[in-house]
């Protein structure tokens, strides 16, 4: 099992027909001040696993959001059920799970990286990073690891 996709995003969703839309995808946060709440975020993943593998079995996904030194920012997230589906003809004896997060008003505690782990099943398979500056007196980004 690994994570093939992860990403932020202003928005996304997944369609019946499971396409997934993604709109507004950035890596950088510019705030006046910390912490800061950015009212559109959304945490896109895609992962992926054999067919034997997931076929029947139960998978759970929690996030844990550290900063770059590794210290936890939000408490871990509750463990909650993914689904796998078949790939199809485009990847025979592939499943995926598309998973869209939506964190709406996340507290971004403090400048600097921020890393959301990926655990799936108790075991890490990816994460998922952005990083967050601190807009100077001007209103222009500060430079990028600028503390708040």
């Amino acid at each position: 099992m690994h994570l093939d996709l992860g990403l932020i995003a202003d928005n996304a969703h997944v369609d019946g027909q499971g396409k997934l839309y993604i709109m507004g995808e950035f890596r950088y946060l510019t705030a006046a001040k910390f912490p800061a709440f950015h009212p559109k975020l959304a945490l896109v993943l895609r992962i992926s696993a054999p067919m034997v593998e997931v076929r029947g079995m139960k998978a759970n996904l929690h996030l844990e959001v550290v900063d770059e030194d590794g210290s936890e920012l939000l408490p871990k997230t509750p463990e909650f059920e993914i689904e796998f589906a078949p790939v199809g003809p485009a990847d025979r004896g592939v499943a995926h799970a598309q998973i869209v997060m939506d964190l709406n008003g996340m507290p971004i505690p403090k400048a600097g990286d921020l890393t959301f782990h990926v655990w799936v099943n108790g075991s890490r398979i990816g994460q998922v990073s952005m990083h967050a500056v601190k807009q100077d007196a001007a209103g222009a980004p500060g430079a990028p690891g600028a503390a708040g």
